[in-house]
C-alpha cells in the first residue's frame, strides 16, 4: 500500500516538468471548480461568512492553545474550521502553481471544500432547532433561504454529475476529461467481433492496428489470437489481415498496402474539450497586445493584461447573447448558440475541433461475403499515376551522414541557399543551423535545445527547427518549429530578433507548429502557419503586414500548408499537404491581398502524420518542385501542373531516399534535397540531370 501511495505521488511529482495539458493558471478557480464544485464552493464561502460573522473558528480570546485539563477544554471552541479553510485555500494555490493541471486533480481541491459546505449546513440544522419556539424573523427566513438554495445547487450538483458519468461519457461536451477516448474504438470492435464470427466461426480473424490505435485494442483484442500490433512500421504481410485499423498519422503508410483492394471506413479515436478558454493565458494576451503595439513594444505589465483580458470577459455582462451561450454551455453543455456566435461548425460531434481520428480498412472480399458489399474485383492494385515519367537520377554529390557532430545530420529538413553558394540546413533534431559550403565543409554551426513550454528559451535556442529562408541582404530566418516563433539571424549566426507564440491563430503573431518561410526580394517574410492555416506576411523589420489562407477545401483555402516558394514574378506557391493539392497566390496591387490564380492535385502525401511534410522549390522556368516524404521521391510539374517528371525509391543507395522533405535550387539551377529519414544527408542533383528528358 505505501509502495502505491509513494508510486503514484512520485509518478505525479514527475509529470510537473512534462507541464501535460498546458492548463492556464486560472484553470480550477474560475473553471473546474464553477463547472462541478459549484455546491463545495458555496458551501466554504457560506461557512466562511458564519465563521467570520460569528467567530466560530478560532479558540476564545486571550487563550493560547495549551496542553489543558479535557474537562476544560470540552467547552472552548477549537479551530477545526480554521484548517479546512487553510487546507481548502493552500490546495488552490498550489494545485493552480503546480505544472500539471488536469481535470482529475480538482478532487484534492473539492474534498477541503467539501468539508467546509457540510461543517455550513450542519450549523443552519443545529440553529434550526433553536427557532421551534421562537418567531420567525428575517434572520431565520435568510437561513431557510439558504438552505433552500444549497438544495438547489444540490440537486444541480446530481444532474451534473449523472450528465457527465452516464449520458455524454464518450463525448468531448464534458470538461471533466482531458485527452477522452471517442466511441468510435467501441463501435469498430463490435463490427470486428461480427466479422469474425460470421467468417470464422469465432474469434480467429487477423485483425492489425497501429502504435496510436494499440490503446485501448491491446486490451479490447486481448481474445484475438490472430491480431497484429505493428505499430509504424506495416509491411505487405499486413494483406493478409481482414480489417486493419490505422490512426491518421500512419494513414500515407499504409496506403501501400491497402491499395484497391480495402473497403476504408472512418471513425472519432479521441477528442478534446473546447479549449476556446486559452484566450485568455498570458501568452494569448501578450500576442493579441504586439499584434496591436508591434514587436517592439516593452513587456506586458499585470495591469495591462488585466485590462485586455477583460476586454473578453466583458460581453458576458454586457451582451445577453453572449451570457445565454455561456449559460447553454454551463447548464446543459449545449454548444449551438456559442457555436452561432462564433459562426463555427466545429461544435458539432462530426466537427468537433480538437480531434484525432482512425480509419479501418475491411478487405472487400470480406466486406462482400458478410454485407453483401458490392466491391470491384480485388485483385484491383492502385496505378501510380506517375509512373511514366519516372526516372532514375543519382546525384552528383551527397552531404552528411546520421550523427550530432559538424556536418552530421539528425532530420535535416529545410535548406535555404546564399547567393554565394553556400548552404543554411536547419538540422531539425540536433536543434541547430547548420551553414555550409557546396563542398559540405562546415562553415558555422549555432544553436541548442530549449523548449519555451519549460521556461527559458532565448534566441539561438530551437525545438525542432523545420524551415529557413535566405533575405536579399543576406540575414537567415529561422522557423523554430515547435516554440512557435520565427528567428532571425545574420549571416554569420548572430542573433538579431525573435517574434511568435503559441496560439490558434488569435493574432497574426500566435503560430502553431509554423513550418515553411520564405523571404522575396523586397525583404518581405512570408511564414506558414501550418496547424492554423494561413500565410502570414512581416517586413523586413518583423512588422506584421498581412496574411492570407482560411481552413478548407475551396479555392484559396489551405488544410496543413507546409512549403512555400516564389518565383520572380511575385507569385507564392504553397504546398497545400492534407489538400493534397499545390495552389499558387498571387498579390494585387496592394499588396495586401492575395488570391489564387492557379491550382492542381497531387497524387501523393496520402499520410498525415507528423514527418509527412512536404516542401517545395520553383526554378527560374516557374517548374515547380515537391517532395513526398513517405513516397520517398521528388516530382517535378510545369508552371501550369502538368506531371513532367518523379525520381527515387524508398532504400539507402545515393539514388534513393529514406524521406525527401527540404528543396532548393543553387544559382546554377541544380536542385538540393535533404534526406530526413534514417539517410540523414543532403543530395544534390544537377541542372543537366533534372532538366533533361520530361521537361
Amino acid at each position: 500500500m505505501a509502495g502505491g501511495l509513494m508510486g503514484a505521488l512520485g509518478y505525479w511529482m514527475e509529470q510537473q516538468a512534462v507541464n501535460r495539458g498546458g492548463q492556464p493558471f486560472y484553470y480550477y478557480a474560475l473553471f473546474q471548480i464553477p463547472l462541478y464544485e459549484f455546491l463545495p464552493a458555496f458551501g466554504m464561502l457560506l461557512a466562511l461568512t458564519i465563521a467570520w460573522v460569528k467567530r466560530l473558528w478560532q479558540a476564545a480570546p486571550g487563550q493560547p492553545f495549551a496542553p489543558g485539563n479535557m474537562d476544560e477544554l470540552a467547552g472552548q471552541p477549537v479551530p477545526t474550521l480554521a484548517l479546512i479553510i487553510f487546507w481548502a485555500f493552500s490546495s488552490l494555490l498550489a494545485f493552480t502553481y503546480a505544472g500539471e493541471k488536469m481535470p482529475w486533480l480538482t478532487i484534492h481541491i473539492a474534498m477541503p471544500m467539501i468539508l467546509a459546505a457540510g461543517w455550513a449546513v450542519g450549523w443552519l440544522f443545529q440553529w434550526g432547532s433553536r427557532f421551534e419556539h421562537h418567531a420567525w424573523g428575517w434572520r431565520q427566513v435568510l437561513r431557510v433561504v439558504t438552505l433552500l438554495v444549497l438544495s438547489l445547487l444540490a440537486v444541480l450538483t446530481v444532474r451534473t454529475a449523472f450528465r457527465a458519468a452516464y449520458i455524454n461519457y464518450d463525448f468531448p461536451l464534458e470538461y471533466l476529461v482531458y485527452a477522452h477516448a471517442a466511441d468510435g474504438p467501441k463501435i469498430l470492435l463490435s463490427e470486428i467481433e461480427e466479422i469474425s464470427r460470421r467468417t470464422t466461426g469465432g474469434l480467429d480473424i487477423v485483425v492489425a492496428y497501429d502504435n496510436n490505435v494499440r490503446y485501448p485494442y491491446w486490451w479490447y483484442m486481448r481474445h484475438y489470437p490472430n491480431r497484429i500490433d505493428f505499430a509504424t512500421e506495416p509491411t505487405r504481410d499486413l494483406q493478409r489481415a481482414a480489417v486493419i485499423v490505422v490512426s491518421e498519422e500512419n494513414y500515407g503508410k499504409i496506403a501501400s498496402v491497402v491499395r484497391e483492394n480495402y473497403v476504408q471506413f472512418d471513425f472519432m479515436r479521441m477528442w478534446w474539450p473546447n479549449q476556446d478558454y486559452w484566450s485568455l493565458k498570458w501568452d494569448s494576451i501578450a500576442a493579441e497586445r504586439n499584434a496591436a503595439l508591434g514587436q517592439d513594444a516593452s513587456p506586458m505589465s499585470i495591469g495591462e493584461y488585466l485590462v485586455r483580458a477583460w476586454g473578453h470577459i466583458s460581453p458576458f455582462f454586457k451582451d445577453a447573447k453572449v451570457r445565454s451561450a455561456i449559460w447553454q454551455i454551463w447548464f446543459n453543455r449545449d454548444y449551438t448558440e456559442y457555436a452561432a456566435l462564433k459562426k463555427s461548425s466545429a461544435f458539432t460531434l462530426e466537427n468537433w475541433n480538437t480531434t484525432s481520428r482512425m480509419r479501418a480498412y475491411i478487405r472487400k472480399d470480406v466486406a462482400s461475403l458478410v454485407w453483401g458489399y458490392q466491391t470491384a474485383n480485388t485483385e484491383v492494385t492502385i496505378s501510380d499515376p506517375y509512373e511514366a515519367i519516372k526516372q532514375q537520377l543519382t546525384p552528383d554529390r551527397v552531404i552528411g551522414r546520421p550523427g550530432s557532430e559538424q556536418g552530421q545530420f539528425q532530420s535535416p529538413r529545410s535548406i535555404a541557399m546564399a547567393t554565394d553558394g553556400s548552404l543554411y540546413v536547419a538540422d531539425s533534431r540536433n536543434n541547430r543551423i547548420q551553414h555550409l559550403a557546396e563542398t559540405g565543409a562546415v562553415i558555422n554551426s549555432w544553436g541548442r535545445y530549449a523548449d519555451v513550454a519549460q521556461g527559458d528559451a532565448p534566441g539561438s535556442t530551437f525545438n525542432e527547427p523545420w524551415g529557413i529562408a535566405v533575405a536579399p541582404n543576406g540575414n537567415v530566418y529561422v522557423v523554430d518549429t515547435w516554440n512557435y516563433r520565427i528567428q532571425k539571424f545574420s549571416a554569420d549566426g548572430e542573433f538579431l530578433s525573435m517574434w511568435g507564440t503559441n496560439g490558434f491563430g488569435e493574432s497574426p503573431f500566435a503560430f502553431y507548429g509554423p513550418r515553411g518561410v520564405a523571404v522575396d526580394a523586397d525583404g518581405k517574410v512570408f511564414v506558414v502557419d501550418t496547424g492554423n492555416k494561413r500565410i502570414v506576411v512581416f517586413d523586413a523589420n518583423d512588422n506584421y503586414i498581412t496574411q492570407f489562407g482560411v481552413p478548407g477545401m475551396g479555392s484559396g483555402q489551405l488544410d496543413e500548408p507546409v512549403g512555400i516558394a516564389l518565383d520572380d514574378h511575385g507569385l507564392v506557391y504553397i504546398t497545400d499537404t492534407w489538400n493534397q493539392r499545390i495552389q499558387v497566390f498571387s498579390p494585387d496591387s496592394s499588396g495586401l491581398i492575395y488570391a489564387t490564380v492557379n491550382s492542381w492535385e497531387v497524387s501523393a502525401w496520402y499520410g498525415q502524420s507528423l514527418e509527412n511534410k512536404p516542401f517545395i522549390a520553383v526554378d527560374k522556368y516557374q517548374n515547380v518542385f515537391i517532395s513526398d516524404p513517405e513516397g520517398c521521391r521528388v516530382i517535378e510539374f510545369s508552371s501550369t501542373g502538368v506531371p513532367l517528371k518523379t525520381w527515387g525509391d524508398c532504400g539507402f543507395s545515393e539514388s534513393q531516399f529514406s524521406m525527401p522533405v527540404g528543396l532548393a535550387m543553387d544559382n546554377l539551377g541544380g536542385l538540393w534535397v535533404s534526406d530526413a529519414g534514417e539517410n540523414n544527408r543532403l543530395l544534390h542533383f544537377s541542372a543537366s540531370a533534372i532538366s533533361g528528358p520530361g521537361n
